[in-house]
């Protein structure tokens, strides 16, 4: 049995965090996984987002921050379309477990790169404006951006929506990819004010 436009609304509320309670019940009602399975394959993006974390620093030495954040969010939308196209069973599982493993391995990265990133271009006296300017475009989105994939599965259906939410995530990449970080290979430290000098060796 395989998923149907009329099924309830299972879907993504920001980059890569999907509406977690509506997939799970998509994937345990619709495509009737088993708990133990769900438990699994959940756990695979645990472990995506450790091998995230270990790699992000190595990547960034060899090909620079642009490069590596770029990559990061292109494997975003190609790692979601398992959950676009899968069906019940085993090779839907290891496809949305593999795709979780990259999603939030990319996601890891990504987030773990930029953060290094702007605290090393930001001046000392705006690290915490720009931590809390980050959290809040990261954060505050949320609640509208479920509440407007929440409608449009009511209206669209499930599957037309997952559709849309992973053709939507192209676009961080591509404001990312028409940004000055497309070129950006070193991370250059944040400017002296007039009224700093660098300390004596």
């Amino acid at each position: 049995m395989r998923h149907t436009r009329r099924a309830p609304a299972s879907c993504k509320a920001t980059r890569p965090a999907r509406d977690t309670a509506s997939a799970d019940t998509n994937l345990l009602r619709e495509l009737h996984w088993s708990p133990t399975a769900l438990g699994i394959v959940m756990g695979a993006g645990g472990a995506g987002g450790i091998l995230g974390a270990l790699v992000w620093q190595p990547l960034e030495r060899r090909w620079g921050p642009g490069p590596v954040m770029l990559g990061a969010l292109s494997l975003n939308p190609l790692a979601q379309i398992p959950l676009v196209l899968v069906g019940p069973g085993l090779g839907g599982q290891i496809a949305v477990g593999i795709g979780m493993v990259i999603q939030t391995g990319a996601a890891v990265c990504h987030g773990g790169l930029q953060r290094a990133v702007r605290q090393e271009l930001a001046p000392d006296e705006l690290q915490g404006r720009a931590q809390a300017t980050g959290a809040w475009l990261a954060f505050s989105l949320r609640p509208f951006a479920a509440l407007a994939a929440g409608g449009l599965g009511t209206w669209l259906g499930l599957h037309l929506t997952l559709t849309l939410i992973t053709v939507a995530l192209v676009i961080p990449f591509l404001v990312l990819w028409n940004s000055p970080v497309r070129d950006m290979r070193t991370v250059a430290p944040a400017a002296l004010t007039v009224t700093e000098e660098p300390a004596n060796p």
